[in-house]
């Protein structure tokens, strides 16, 4: 997004230099224009001023600046009102920064534009401008003009001027606003986007046309650039301050400087001491201090920093063309336009190019640090997953393991304080838990209650199978380990919301329903890709995290390639068939009778194809709030009754052929889970939505 800004300052600043050859020229009245109508005013003539209570004397005109000012602020200019064939008449004044008002005949006058407008019955009356200035008057022409002819032809003289102002003023509130998504850069970001708002606010004030487009109130307007005269300077040192840490001191202090001044300054102004606008030329004289212990800086930093090379670079610009309008302000006239807004453009254009750099450094960085946080992760995945199976080898010669509860402020594996009990199952408790070493809450998996050697293998095995996983849609387990005389344990990822189960109310909801199967399918087959078998899907097992649904529990999963059968001969009993399982509870089948697949309900082994048949039964009730089957395939099974579908409510028509396919009852006739996560996510919306209520 900054180098968005970057580019657009960039063709800002040429299309702008450009303008001036095509028409768009801004310049005093007088200058040379290309392919405009340029009304020709005459002066008004003779003219008389005076400064304070001194002598009237004629002048030609107020530039260059009237004579015999000596220390007053207050300068009064006596004219004729000549006679007008417009029907808008109007003495039009080019100093109107210092304009207060106007006095013809017995009519006083009021004015904060340029213009003094006239009735056509004033003609030939005396008028007496007023003005007040504490500075070098630089224009100080007075024309008689039509307003409406005027106007146009000072918004088409100032167009260049108008367009950079607003290009500054969008790109500095934008930038401002990507502050507030914080990082390391948001301060960098910050001085950048201060510094274009304060130069918009100058060069639009600086103007003569601001007020006709924008209605805006031209003293409060003044009032924002004196304001912004102390800004924008102290933005630019704060962002030479990020860009030269090593220089950072003395930056800063010029930063606490303007602060300062700034904060006198409206004290001053507050009380009636000195104005705002007289303060400000406080800030203009420390700013040519700054520019010199800037410049110092960078110069110190130039050889080994491209940063600063830039930045000088766009200084020097901006002071080559500044210097016309320095000259201007001493009477000195070199060029008949203001020519400091362009080098303040540049400047802008090379403060975010500088940003821009620092920006893409850091994410040249991030993305090194993050290769090597995965690198790490990868090796944390293969060491958890070795330590798993060597506990599941040594559990096998091992005693059984001796049950344990686990308490508040525990302390597991020395690593692991325990908070708060979260869930319990068949053979264990899970724990909400907090890693010493960096305060990150987990959820801790504690084998509890009886448990015979094959049962604390089983537990070894999921910690195993799991650390293989790593899915935005799975849980993934990042330690496991045994405790002395006890139970082993594994440690998860914590899922800080509610299962599938709890939100049975939402079932029917079709949009949300959507979103929780593409993910629960996404998962699914990020374990069939890695080789595994779940062989418990059910909505208990999906847990509903801020912004994803999440597959976890792989206390009965193995991989395809094991033996299809595990026998614990202390605890299983026979099935029938002649075939033997080892189960979730004992006796029993492995995975949950409400959603096994048929083949398993007959002690078939279980493969991917019955994962899928799950997934299609907790879809349907997903998606219908309804179970699709008049009783669950383990019960049939039992009975010996084929499966019978009651007439559910229907699901989506793009969706009803597949889950129809996900529940034929051979498993070679349904889809592959990759296939139906494909098929879901051309229909779901793009993400899940939170479903805690």
């Amino acid at each position: 997004m900054v180098i968005g800004v970057s580019r657009s300052l960039i063709v800002t600043a040429v299309a702008a230099l450009l303008l001036p050859a095509c028409g768009g020229r801004a310049g005093r009245p007088g200058g040379a224009m290309v392919d405009l109508d340029t009304p020709q005013w005459p002066r008004i003539a003779p003219l008389e001023v005076r400064w304070g209570d001194g002598a009237w004397q004629p002048v030609t005109a107020l530039l260059p600046q009237p004579p015999g000012r000596g220390s007053a602020t207050v300068l009064e200019a006596r004219l004729t009102v000549p006679q007008s064939d417009c029907i808008d008449p109007a003495i039009w004044v080019s100093a109107c920064l210092y304009l207060k008002g106007a006095t013809i005949g017995s009519r006083r006058v009021t004015s904060t534009s340029c213009f003094v407008p006239v009735l056509p019955a004033e003609a030939g009356q005396t008028a007496v401008l007023h003005f007040e200035s504490t500075q070098h008057m630089r224009e100080g022409e007075v024309l008689a003009v039509c307003q409406a002819q005027q106007r146009g032809y000072m918004v088409s003289t100032e167009t260049s001027a108008l367009w950079l102002a607003f290009a500054l003023l969008i790109a500095g509130a934008f930038q401002l606003l990507l502050t507030l998504r914080g990082g390391r850069e948001a301060l960098t970001l910050a001085a950048l986007g201060t510094f274009c708002l304060g130069m918009g606010v100058q060069l639009l004030q600086q103007t003569r046309v601001h007020d006709n487009l924008l209605g805006l109130d031209p003293p409060a307007l003044r009032a924002a650039r004196d304001v912004m005269s102390f800004v924008y300077p102290a933005a630019f040192m704060l962002l030479l301050a990020r860009i030269l840490p090593e220089r950072r001191r003395p930056l800063v202090a010029f930063v606490w400087a303007f602060a300062a001044a700034l904060a006198l300054a409206l004290g001053l102004q507050l009380f009636g001491v000195v104005s705002l606008r007289a303060a400000s030329w406080g800030a203009q004289a420390l700013m040519v201090a700054a520019i010199i212990v800037g410049f110092v800086q960078l110069g110190r930093s130039a050889k080994k920093d491209p940063a600063a090379r830039k930045l000088l670079l766009g200084i020097g610009i901006a002071i080559a063309l500044a210097l016309p309008d320095l000259a201007w302000g001493f009477g000195l006239q070199l060029v008949a336009q203001n020519t400091a807004h362009w080098g303040m453009v540049v400047l802008a254009a090379t403060m975010a190019l500088v940003v821009q750099d620092r920006f893409r450094a850091s994410a040249a960085a991030m993305e090194q640090r993050l290769a090597e946080i995965e690198g790490l992760n990868e090796e944390l995945r293969f060491q958890v997953e070795a330590r798993s199976r060597e506990l599941r080898t040594a559990l096998a010669s091992l005693p059984p393991p001796t049950p344990r509860e686990a308490r508040p402020d525990d302390v597991i594996g020395e690593r692991y304080r325990v908070d708060a009990l979260i869930g319990r199952g068949g053979m264990a408790k899970v724990y909400r838990v907090t890693r010493l070493i960096d305060g990150k809450p987990f959820a801790l998996k504690l084998s509890s209650g009886k448990s015979s050697r094959v049962d604390a293998a089983r537990f070894a095995r999921e910690a195993e199978l799991a650390a293989r996983l790593r899915h935005p849609n799975l849980v993934p387990v990042i330690d496991v380990g045994l405790v002395p005389n006890g139970p082993i344990y594994l440690v998860m990822e914590l899922v800080d919301g509610p299962s599938l189960d709890a939100m049975r109310d939402r079932f029917g909801d079709v949009a949300w329903a959507l979103r929780v199967f593409a993910d629960v399918a996404r998962g699914l087959a990020a374990v069939h890709a890695a080789g595994v078998v779940h062989r418990d899907l059910k909505p208990s097992n999906v847990l509903l995290a801020t912004d994803a649904a999440k597959l976890a529990d792989f206390g009965v999963a193995r991989p395809e390639t094991d033996a299809p059968v595990e026998v614990d001969t202390a605890a299983t009993a026979p099935r029938a068939g002649g075939k033997s399982d080892h189960l979730t509870h004992t006796g029993a089948v492995v995975g949950t009778p409400r959603y096994l697949a048929p083949e398993v309900a007959r002690g078939e082994a279980a493969t991917r194809a019955s994962d899928v048949f799950s997934l299609g039964l907790l879809a349907w009730e997903l998606l219908c709030a309804q179970y699709p089957l008049v009783e669950p395939p383990y019960l049939a099974a039992l009975s010996h009754r084929p499966l019978e579908r009651v007439t559910p409510r229907q699901p989506p028509p793009v969706l009803a052929s597949l889950l129809e396919r996900m529940l034929e009852p051979l498993p070679e006739h349904r889809p592959t889970a990759a296939e139906v996560a494909e098929a879901v996510a051309a229909v779901a919306p793009a993400r899940y939505t939170e479903a805690r209520q």
